[in-house]
């Protein structure tokens, strides 16, 4: 199951602690790794449990839990997301960033060979060395921080990519199911004024209505056309946009917005300790938090760059008669360029990143608390709208048609009460539609959408 898959692949990520940040905590292969970049196994077989987690998310799918309808449609939208070539290009991005990470782990410097040969008289000399640069300083250590925090970011990025890609296949799926009820609505609407105009039509033919009434019952039809084609063309345009999202989708699956929708959401009133729990978890503001530890250790690598490393080595050789050792010691010597303005630029770009981190913080912050509070005036609303509807079904337009049947209400009147009932609907649906909506968008803004779609698979179990 790729929802699955993909939070054990955010789990599988790190599992130190690195600049004050935990980042994951994970348990690969039987090993178990924390604190400091000295743990329990190998950076080897990390990277190699990495590689393998980003393989699992690239495999389709396999449900383990019993079929059902919601299950099974749930499973289908998982594969039809899997499969879409954005999530496709994501994946490849994360896995260029988990090589570059291992590039990262990497020795410093290689050794080096040298060889001699000279001919001087009748003898040959040669000498045959190795040399090899001594990292002094421990920037490899840094670096092997630094490529976990690359991970991560990375890791981070492509799960905002699945939290973007759900949310946007939500609502999409939400609009289309909002478009299927008007476009019904305004189909039963323009085929009972058609009706209505029959009747209408046979009554004024024996003299029951004048010629006023069923002018007003063609005006009406008229208008309700337009009502008619507008739903149709929302219906055609959210259509198009699912084919978009979902490769394999097609508008056979009209029920499927139904059963993913039917009492699918579940709002979780929060407090404030929940809001600041769930800003510095979300997928923007870790990623940015992780890009100010990024660079803040690579002003920290710049710093120990300005700092020479020894090169060591040996020859052996031989100079006429004579055998030939030697030992060789160097050090660059930074007096002519010490990279200070380099190091300026780097500390300057790592406090304008921890300045976006704080940035990302206020802004997702203030996003969950506008979306909570959006989604609170939709479902106070709808409730209210509810209950002023309830019961007035189709037994209200029972009730009109047989009062304007026996004269009760006069054609204009009727013909009101009938438009007013339809747009008390029409406003029903739209309630609904921004509701479904609203609850998108805060799972969104809470970093929940993929955590809830797997709890409603759970709770199909």
């Amino acid at each position: 199951m790729f929802c699955r898959l993909f939070n054990k692949a955010s789990r599988a990520i790190g599992g130190c602690m690195i600049g004050g940040c935990m980042i994951g905590g994970c348990m690969i292969y039987g090993c178990s790794r924390g604190g400091g970049s000295r743990g329990g196994c190998s950076d080897s077989a990390r990277m190699v449990g990495l590689y393998w987690v980003v393989l699992c998310t690239m495999c389709l799918p396999v449900s383990t839990y019993a079929a059902s309808p919601d299950s099974d449609e749930l499973q289908w939208l998982e594969k039809q997301i899997v499969q879409h070539p954005e999530i496709v290009a994501g994946r490849q991005r994360l896995e260029a960033a988990l090589a570059q990470a291992v590039d990262r782990m990497q020795p410093l410097y290689n050794p080096e060979v040298e060889t001699e040969f000279e001919r001087e008289g009748d003898y040959s000399n040669y000498q045959l060395g190795l040399s090899q640069t001594i990292d002094w300083q421990g920037k490899r250590d840094l670096g092997r921080g630094m490529s976990r925090l690359i991970e991560a970011q990375a890791q981070q990025a492509f799960e905002l990519l699945i939290q973007q890609r759900y949310a946007r296949v939500l609502s999409a799926l939400i609009e289309r199911q909002a478009a299927v009820q008007k476009a019904q609505l305004a189909s039963n609407d323009e085929t009972q004024l058609e009706a209505l105009l029959q009747q209408v039509e046979k009554r004024q033919q024996v003299g029951d209505l004048g010629e006023l009434d069923a002018e007003l019952a063609f005006l009406s039809l008229t208008q309700r056309l337009s009502h008619t084609a507008q739903a149709m063309v929302e219906l055609k345009i959210a259509n198009a946009a699912l084919r978009e999202l979902l490769p394999d989708w097609s508008a056979q699956r009209s029920q499927f917005p139904g059963a993913l929708f039917s009492g699918a959401f579940q709002f979780v009133s929060n407090q404030s300790n929940s809001i600041e729990h769930w800003t510095e978890q979300h997928p923007l503001v870790t990623v940015a938090k992780l890009r100010w530890q990024v660079l803040l250790q690579d002003s920290k690598l710049m710093a120990l760059n300005r700092h020479s490393d020894p090169r060591v080595g040996i020859n052996l050789g031989s100079s006429g008669d004579e055998n030939l050792v030697a030992l060789k010691f160097s050090m660059p010597l930074k007096v002519r360029n010490k990279n200070l303005a380099e190091l300026r630029a780097s500390h300057q770009q790592a406090s304008a990143a921890e300045s976006l981190y704080h940035a990302a913080q206020t802004k997702q912050r203030i996003a969950i608390e506008t979306s909570q509070a959006v989604l609170n005036t939709y479902r106070r609303h709808h409730q209210r709208w509810q209950s002023l509807v309830a019961g007035k079904g189709e037994q209200f337009r029972t009730t009109l048609l047989h009062r304007w049947n026996n004269g009760d209400l006069n054609t204009t009147e009727y013909l009101l009460a009938l438009q007013h009932y339809s747009e008390s609907q029409w406003a029903g649906i739209e309630l609904k539609r921004q509701i479904d909506l609203a609850e998108v968008n805060w799972l969104f803004q809470t970093g929940r959408v993929v955590t809830h779609l797997n709890d409603t698979k759970e709770f199909e179990e």
